[in-house]
C-alpha cells in the first residue's frame, strides 16, 4: 500500500539483487513497483545498514490562501 493509501497489484520481489552506489555497495532483496520514473527506493532497512546515523530535520509548514 502506497501513502496515499492505493493498493498496488502486481508486486514481485527479487532476491540477491547486488546494488552500487559510488563506492557503497548492498546486496538485498527488492521489490519490483510501478512507480513510474524511479529506478529504485531506498527505505529504513537500507538506511539501517549504515549504522548508526543521527538526521535533523528543518521544521518545514505549509501555507494555503483561501
Amino acid at each position: 500500500m502506497l501513502v496515499d493509501s492505493k493498493k498496488i497489484e502486481k508486486v514481485g520481489k527479487c532476491h540477491k539483487v547486488k546494488l552500487q552506489i559510488q563506492d557503497y555497495n548492498l546486496e538485498s532483496s527488492f521489490y519490483t513497483v510501478p512507480l513510474g520514473g524511479l529506478d529504485v527506493v531506498l527505505g529504513i532497512q537500507w538506511l539501517q545498514t549504515l549504522g548508526t546515523y543521527s538526521a535533523q530535520c528543518k521544521p518545514s509548514k505549509e501555507i494555503y490562501k483561501i
